[in-house]
């Protein structure tokens, strides 16, 4: 069971707690690993955290860009780069437990599985307390399958960190270099496609630590992913369609919800209409929440708007309460 992993770290913009992240990579009890570094237009603070743990793990290996490159350009870069028959992308908000890469491995060999997926409990501050939620319910016992026999495969929480994956099903497969944002649930359904035996596992392996930015006009990069998908998916079962278009259509609401203040109010109400326009029949997919058409009904609503703004705490509320 002792094969190579290559663990994939992109390093670009703001980055958080990297030396917890590369603490937890680097005192991994599965030794046999590969760190893939990508550096691009981070802080000499990071550059040197970067350059720091290089010298003293000599199975990190570093590329740095000083030209301004996407996410995705970086990702690719990692598994143009990997040497082995196993990725696992790691990003600097995420902290792995100690015995995530063979507990993943053990789960690999035993399933003869293509994937990996760990659903990652996201950390957040609130009353001063630490607290954490997830973005899709943790199963009592490992899923194995594909996402053609059983939809619960196809998670909400549908982003490629700490996802360990059997490289042979990526082969052509990149990030899509014309995405500035959410090039991950693009490439998570891609790949979801690819692998005949998927294992969702029933406990949680790694943390994320939870990062508050406002709507940005790349945050509209949504709605591209959106028709992507769509196409990819377009000669799919209806249910399985139906379920990530509920995916796709829950994460936005939340999105909105925890990125806009009372000065949006324009802007939710113009995009809350265009994601209508894209999932035309949504009030009666069975796959999206009941509060989730709810919140949606408030937001079209002048008079309850402001409240729905003002109430950020529901977006932890959805995923603390309605996955259980």
């Amino acid at each position: 069971m002792n094969k190579k992993v290559s663990i994939i770290v992109p390093l670009y913009n703001t980055v958080v707690n990297l030396k917890q992240t590369l603490d937890s990579i680097c005192n991994q009890s599965y030794e046999n690993l590969e760190i893939i570094i990508v550096v691009n237009n981070i802080g000499e603070k990071s550059k040197n955290v970067v350059k720091e743990y290089s010298e003293k793990d000599k199975r990190i290996i570093t590329f740095n860009y000083q030209e301004k490159k996407n996410s995705s350009k970086l990702k690719n870069i990692g598994l143009r780069s990997s040497t082995s028959d196993y990725i696992l992308f790691v990003y600097s908000n995420d902290i792995l437990e100690k015995d995530a890469v063979l507990k993943m491995m053990k789960l690999m060999k035993d399933n003869k599985s293509d994937l990996v997926q760990n659903i990652p409990k996201k950390i957040y501050k609130k009353n001063n307390k630490m607290r954490f939620i997830t973005e899709d319910k943790i199963p009592k016992n490992n899923i194995v399958g594909n996402i053609n026999n059983d939809l619960r495969l196809l998670t909400n929480n549908c982003y490629c960190d700490t996802i360990l994956i059997r490289k042979k099903i990526i082969q052509d497969l990149f990030f899509n270099e014309d995405l500035n944002k959410f090039e991950d649930i693009l490439f998570y359904y891609s790949i979801k496609k690819r692998a005949n035996n998927c294992v969702l596992m029933n406990n949680s392996i790694s943390k994320n630590i939870m990062e508050f930015n406002n709507f940005l006009d790349e945050d509209l990069e949504y709605f591209k992913v959106i028709k992507l998908i769509k196409k990819d998916f377009d000669s799919y079962d209806e249910s399985i369609k139906n379920k990530i278009y509920a995916n796709l259509f829950t994460k936005f609401i939340l999105i909105l919800m925890i990125k806009t203040n009372k000065n949006d109010i324009r802007l939710i109400k113009e995009n809350i209409n265009k994601l209508i326009i894209e999932f035309k029949d949504y009030k009666n997919n069975i796959f999206i929440n009941k509060s989730i058409k709810y919140i949606v009904k408030l937001y079209l609503n002048d008079n309850k708007i402001l409240k729905i703004i003002n109430s950020k705490s529901l977006y932890f509320v959805y995923y603390s309460y309605l996955i259980k």
